[in-house]
């Protein structure tokens, strides 16, 4: 079962969740006090060789200033409800193979996905197409992941592989060998010395204090210019970390209450 929840204030109280068998209360979570003024996923496991409920429960704390939000409980195709006569006759068919309803997306096995489980760190399909090209995790094995270069930039990051030809590394960081690929762009064509070129990931959706983005980065020798980080909310570019060192690996957190896109930028770069 996954469900988000939001636990802010001062006055907050205790959020507990229970399974429910027989009659009898077996405590699965609990949570007590402030939780950051942000939602957060969290996410049970449920198992019971009987029938069984779920039981949320909040209390109230010591004072008004306070919430506890629960939104969008899910439950895995592995959860089986009890059928209920009433209710069984009101229970859509499941779509076919191939088909959704308008506003849904289609699963690589069939089933579908809603757009706020698209690019959510979570594969509810069971197969990642709900995950693909998100650039949540990338390795640029399988191409781009979702990070499109700028259209409006004079010249592109280009996705390709190690040469000892040229100022690039000889290989990647992923397989360590000539075959593996990055992406990547060359000393900066005369009259562009100074000139910016953009690489920029899909949209993603609200993030806690402790999500982080990690990758690493190589700059040659040859080369001088310099690897900003920027993330874009609303329009409007909120944050940056910079990146100098010839080879490194670069740490950023996000915190955002609002959909949000990284940017990696690089600039002045001449041979």
């Amino acid at each position: 079962m996954r469900f988000y929840f939001h636990m802010s204030g001062e006055g907050i109280g205790t959020l507990s969740v229970f399974i429910k068998t027989e009659g009898v209360l077996h405590l699965l979570l609990n949570l007590t006090g402030d939780q950051g003024n942000y939602w957060q996923m969290k996410e049970l496991q449920l198992s019971s060789s009987t029938d069984f409920q779920v039981v949320f429960e909040g209390k109230v704390g010591h004072s008004e200033k306070g919430d506890i939000c629960l939104d969008d409980i899910t439950f895995s195709p592995g959860c089986l409800l009890f059928p209920l006569a009433s209710a069984t006759d009101s229970i859509p068919p499941v779509p076919s193979t191939g088909f959704c309803p308008p506003g849904t997306s289609v699963c690589g096995k069939g089933s579908c996905f809603t757009p706020e489980q698209k690019c959510d760190f979570t594969d509810d399909c069971g197969d990642g197409t709900d995950e693909q090209d998100c650039g949540t995790s990338c390795s640029f094995e399988n191409g781009r992941c979702g990070w499109e270069s700028s259209q409006a930039d004079n010249f592109d990051w280009v996705l390709g592989t190690g040469s000892v030809q040229s100022i690039r590394p000889p290989y990647d960081h992923t397989l360590k060998d000539e075959n593996g690929h990055f992406v990547y762009l060359e000393a900066t064509p005369v009259g562009l010395k100074g000139d910016k070129a953009h690489i920029r990931s899909s949209i993603w959706k609200e993030s806690s204090a402790i999500c982080k983005l990690s990758f690493w980065y190589y700059l040659s020798h040859k080369a001088s210019g310099t690897i900003r980080l920027l993330i874009k909310v609303e329009r409007v570019l909120i944050s940056s970390e910079k990146g100098d060192k010839k080879i490194s690996q670069l740490t950023t957190v996000f915190n955002s209450h609002c959909h949000l896109s990284v940017m990696v930028t690089m600039v002045t770069l001449s041979q």
